[in-house]
């Protein structure tokens, strides 16, 4: 088999009664059930317009039991139908992918982020010092870090009396799920 090609699941023909049922288990509407394999159905009903996206099939009238699905396509009176579980198969692969892109760019975010705040502030001033040709005093070293009294990483932000400390932690959990309930 090529690849890219993907093998259609074999239909059973059925030509058998069945139920259609809204979300939420009510209006329950007959159909026949044309074909069916794993991964979907074909179905015929009276007025396939008026079905929702979603919807449960069952080959009894009982809301509990049937399988859910999402429609696929309408010609006429046939409907067809793809079970939700491979359905969404699809959608949650092209999510991961947008996930996994937006974790990227936000990680390259906070490592650029996280590197410009860990550059001392004093290094810019050094700089402008060396380039005028002036040398600055020294200051003492009780005033080289008036932060130092909160604690490791304390620094004051430029321009007030604040001390602050940068920090942090990025976590990123993914998970799937295959299967009938």
């Amino acid at each position: 088999m090529a690849l890219g090609t993907k093998k259609r699941e074999t239909r059973k023909s059925m030509h058998q009664s069945g139920w259609i049922t809204l979300e939420g288990g009510f209006a329950a509407r007959p159909c026949v059930v044309k074909d069916m394999s794993t991964t979907g159905a074909q179905v015929t009903i009276d007025d396939p317009n008026t079905l929702p996206a979603r919807l449960k099939l069952a080959f009894s009238r009982d809301a509990r039991t049937g399988r859910n699905c999402e429609v696929v396509w309408r010609r006429g009176k046939s409907v067809g139908l793809a079970s939700s579980s491979s359905a969404s198969a699809g959608r949650q692969a092209a999510i991961q992918g947008r996930m996994r892109k937006s974790l990227l760019v936000i990680a390259a975010l906070l490592l650029s982020a996280s590197s410009a705040l860990a550059e001392p502030p004093g290094l810019q001033k050094s700089e402008k010092a060396a380039v005028s040709g002036k040398t600055l005093p020294l200051k003492g070293a009780s005033s080289a870090n008036s932060c130092a009294a909160y604690g490791p990483g304390f620094v004051k932000v430029e321009g007030s009396g604040t001390c602050v400390k940068v920090g942090g932690a990025v976590s990123v959990g993914v998970g799937t799920s295959r299967g009938a309930r």
